[in-house]
C-alpha cells in the first residue's frame, strides 16, 4: 500500500516508526512492517509492506495420523523447511556421537554390531527389562536432539516458516522452541488401517500403541490448533492455509 504524505523532512523518521508500529496495531495486522520512504517534491511517498518474520511450526499428534502429508503440504506449497526430531534421534546412536557412547555405556557393547552400530532389537530388549530402561535412554537421546534443533533453526533464522515434527513434542520440552503447534488428528479406525497397511501391525498391537498415546481432546488442550488428516486433502490444505494466514500472512 501507498501513501503521501505531507511533513517536514527532520520529521521523517518519526513518521517511519508510527507506521511501522502504530499500523500493526491499529489493523490488527499479525506480522511487522517497513516503511519505505522516498521524497518527492513538497511530499513524502511511503510504502508499507510486511517483514517476513520467522515463524517455528510444532506439527505433532499421534502415530498413523498423517503427520507427513502435512509436512509435504508444508514444504511443496509454501517452502516451509522441515526439522525432523525422530530422524536426529536416529543420528544420535551412530558411532562417534556422543549419545552413542553413553548409550553403549548404559546398556553394554553387546547392544552393537560388528559394524559397531546399535542394533535396535538388542537396545529394545535391554530397556523392556529394565523398568527405568526407557527413561533412561530418553535422558540420554532428548537432549542432544534438542540441542541439534537448536543449532539447526539457528541455521535457518532467515527462513519464514521452519517445521519441527515429533510425535513426542511435549515430552521433550521442544514445545518451547515453537511459536505454535498444531497436532495432526484422524479417525480412530483410519489410524489403525493406515498402521495395519503401512507397517504390518496386527489391530492389537495398534490400538496398544494408541492407548498410550494422548487422545484428540487432550491435544485440542495443548495445542494451538488442530488439522483433521482423514483423506480429504482439499479441505486439509485449506485449513492449513488458514492458519498460516492467520499467523504470518503468507
Amino acid at each position: 500500500m501507498n501513501f503521501l504524505i505531507e511533513t517536514h523532512k527532520d520529521e521523517i523518521d518519526e513518521v517511519k516508526q508510527i507506521l511501522e508500529t502504530e499500523m500493526v496495531h491499529a489493523c490488527d495486522l499479525a506480522v511487522p512492517l517497513i516503511a519505505e520512504v522516498k521524497q518527492g517534491t513538497n511530499w513524502y511517498e511511503a510504502k508499507i509492506k510486511p517483514r517476513r518474520k520467522k515463524m517455528v511450526i510444532g506439527i505433532t499428534g499421534g502415530v498413523g495420523c498423517g503427520k507427513s502429508t502435512v509436512l509435504n503440504l508444508l514444504e511443496e506449497k509454501y517452502g516451509a523447511k522441515i526439522i525432523e526430531a525422530d530422524a536426529l534421534g536416529h543420528e544420535a546412536m551412530k558411532p562417534g556421537t556422543e549419545p552413542y557412547q553413553k548409550i553403549c555405556d548404559t546398556f553394554g557393547v553387546d547392544i552393537t554390531g560388528e559394524d559397531g552400530q546399535i542394533l535396535r532389537p538388542l537396545l529394545a530388549d535391554k530397556i523392556y527389562r529394565d523398568d527405568n530402561g526407557r527413561e533412561r535412554l530418553n535422558a540420554i537421546v532428548h537432549p542432544f536432539v534438542k540441542e541439534q534443533i537448536r543449532k539447526q533453526l539457528n541455521e535457518w533464522k532467515d527462513e519464514p516458516v521452519v517445521c519441527l515434527e515429533t510425535a513426542i513434542l511435549f515430552e521433550t520440552g521442544c514445545d518451547t522452541l515453537c511459536d505454535t503447534i498444531w497436532a495432526v488428528v484422524t479417525d480412530k479406525e483410519l489410524r489403525i488401517q493406515r498402521l495395519m497397511e503401512s507397517r504390518g501391525y496386527s489391530r492389537e498391537k495398534t490400538e496398544s500403541i494408541m492407548r498410550v498415546q494422548l487422545s484428540d481432546e487432550d491435544w485440542e488442550k495443548r495445542c494451538d490448533a488442530l488439522l483433521v488428516n482423514n483423506g480429504n486433502l482439499q479441505k486439509l490444505q485449506e485449513r492449513i492455509e488458514e492458519l498460516l494466514v492467520r499467523k504470518t500472512n503468507l
